[in-house]
């Protein structure tokens, strides 16, 4: 990706950037353990007031602090998303182990 650029040199903030379509310093997140601010407006909730269908699929990191939930569906919705298949990212397991605390870990102690 020669022509590339992203808001931030960190995942959360970087995303934090893509989903209120604000620069790093005014998206709310300041560094990688961090949640997006609950009064933050995302681009996916103006696309969903609009009518259309938003999905995610994978690791948003959007609330890298507390998770995503044991279904993947916390602050889901809040966030802007119809629907989602989220998880955490393979780090984060080391972390919560021995519990299970989002869908990727919960399919790996069933294995």
């Amino acid at each position: 990706f020669v022509n590339t650029l992203v808001g931030s040199p960190v995942c959360a903030p970087s995303r934090g950037c893509l989903a209120t379509g604000k620069e790093y310093d005014y998206s709310g997140m300041e560094q990688n353990m961090m949640d997006l601010p609950t009064n933050e407006t995302t681009f996916y909730q103006l696309l969903q007031n609009n009518g259309y269908y938003t999905m995610v699929t994978g690791k948003d990191d959007l609330t890298k602090l507390t998770g995503v939930g044991i279904d993947g569906s916390y602050r889901s919705s809040q966030l802007g998303f119809s629907a989602q298949h989220r998880c955490m990212d393979k780090t984060a397991l080391p972390v919560f182990y021995p519990n299970v605390t989002d869908p990727f870990t919960d399919y790996l102690s069933n294995q």
